[in-house]
């Protein structure tokens, strides 16, 4: 399967249809959106961007081989 752009918070991304995603890789970007909101001071309204960045953090270690790691 050709991999299709997609526009995120502004930014020109690659979607990645062969990573699907599991409970357990969704509850970890539930836990790092968490956190990061929780370091951002617990601030709402930017709740999608947590989880946007937890979500490509995470995808990143998955494309790379890297290890997600618990804080």
């Amino acid at each position: 399967m050709q991999q299709q752009p997609i526009l995120r918070n502004q930014k020109l991304v690659a979607a990645l249809p062969s990573v699907v995603l599991s409970d357990a890789s969704r509850a970890e970007i539930a836990r790092r959106a968490y956190l990061s909101y929780l370091d951002d001071g617990s601030q709402p309204g930017r709740e999608e961007q947590h989880w946007l960045e937890a979500e490509a953090r995470l995808h990143a270690e998955i494309i790379h081989g890297g290890h997600h790691h618990s804080a």
